[in-house]
């Protein structure tokens, strides 16, 4: 069955349809009960459509260094929007009315793009702090939800036994682990589709 979302990709948008969706959805976001949000992202929303309109303003009139500006302030803002509309389709988990509320645009039924391609540049590092890693795979930009499994080696014969991290991005940190223990890591795209397609294991011992 199909799962509702919201766009997450802007970028066929022109600069004032920018403008005016990026503040759409920080005033559709900045008191809505239906979502949780920490780290200031919504303050950081706030500020980068700021820096973008008055950059874009600027454009209109300037030199090319002034629309080199506005390209970048028009970056760093899609770019923001792009991870935090993953993050809405995350919590919403499909809730019409909740994705409905969060100023973003409905993506239309995507049912037949089908299950999701395996993975690839699945890469796996060690932490800042004893007991925690960094996974990374490459984007894939019809994922809604990027799946992290885990488990300590030798691994559950069932994937279901695994630990499973959820990211709305492509690079995970993880913590919590045993220090010393060998891990086996998967990851997968997640889309509409329940199906998924497993990337190649890569080991790592935990420091």
């Amino acid at each position: 069955m199909y799962n509702k979302s919201v766009i997450t990709d802007y970028s066929r948008l022109s600069d004032k349809e920018v403008e005016t969706l990026a503040f759409l959805i920080y005033n559709s976001l900045k008191d809505n009960p239906n979502f949780n949000w920490g780290n200031n992202e919504i303050a950081q929303l706030l500020t980068l459509s700021t820096n973008y309109r008055t950059a874009f303003e600027k454009a209109l009139t300037g030199t090319s260094q002034d629309v080199t500006a506005k390209n970048i302030a028009r970056k760093a803002l899609t770019d923001f929007i792009r991870i935090l509309g993953k993050d809405v389709n995350l919590q919403a988990n499909g809730d019409l009315l909740k994705l409905q509320s969060s100023g973003f645009e409905l993506s239309k039924d995507r049912s037949k793009l089908g299950v999701l391609p395996k993975p690839s540049g699945l890469k796996v590092t060690a932490g800042d702090n004893p007991g925690e890693i960094i996974a990374t795979t490459d984007a894939f930009t019809q994922a809604t939800v990027y799946l992290f499994f885990v488990a300590v080696v030798p691994t559950p014969a069932s994937i279901k036994d695994w630990q499973v991290e959820m990211s709305t991005s492509h690079k995970k940190k993880i913590s919590g682990l045993t220090s010393g223990k060998q891990l086996e890591v998967k990851c997968a795209y997640k889309g509409t589709s329940d199906e998924l397609i497993y990337s190649d294991s890569v080991f790592i011992y935990v420091q």
